[in-house]
């Protein structure tokens, strides 16, 4: 009995109160960048490449543009945090939830951290279209191709968009849970 008491007060005094702090945190962040994109259009800055006939530019200038774009990408997609569900960290929290009868906040925490791989997938994709895709197509001169890049760049920062404010509802499922 008394270990199970030094658990629960360890998850009552310590866990939560920093998951708590964390995922306010990570709201605060989420609804940064929920706000910041709203404020843009998408692709509104990126696709200078459309009215430029890429194949008037020198190939050491394509080249320069590229290397540039493939060595500054966007690291920050968004605030979701990459751990995965089948982690043991995940895994030990919503077993210390189940323990000291926060079945709420366990369920939920294993949903959000489920969800952070589909996020996890796109921000892949964000970043090989960013990082690779369109230098290579801007290097090569080729406008078809670049302009179906900024395209699918456009879905994935929607896709993007729509994933960070599901996140954002999860962590404020997860807070109120811990409240």
């Amino acid at each position: 009995m008394g270990s199970y008491a030094a658990v629960f007060t360890y998850a009552k005094v310590i866990v939560i109160p920093e998951q708590l702090k964390s995922a306010k945190e990570d709201l605060g962040n989420m609804d940064m960048d929920i706000n910041s994109y709203n404020k843009t259009s998408p692709n509104s800055n990126m696709n200078s490449f459309n009215n430029i006939n890429l194949a008037m530019i020198p190939v050491g200038e394509r080249k320069k543009i590229a290397d540039q774009m493939r060595t500054n990408p966007n690291k920050r997609l968004n605030t979701v945090d990459r751990l995965s569900s089948e982690g043991p960290t995940v895994q030990m929290y919503c077993l210390l939830y189940y323990l000291v009868f926060e079945f709420d906040a366990a369920r939920d925490m294993n949903e959000m951290f489920s969800y952070a791989d589909v996020s996890e997938n796109n921000s892949n994709n964000f970043m090989n279209l960013v990082g690779t895709k369109i230098p290579d197509d801007i290097e090569r001169g080729d406008n078809n191709a670049v302009s179906d890049d900024y395209a699918k760049l456009d879905e994935l920062l929607k896709e993007n968009q729509h994933l960070n404010v599901v996140a954002r509802d999860l962590t404020q499922k997860l807070i109120n849970d811990l409240e």
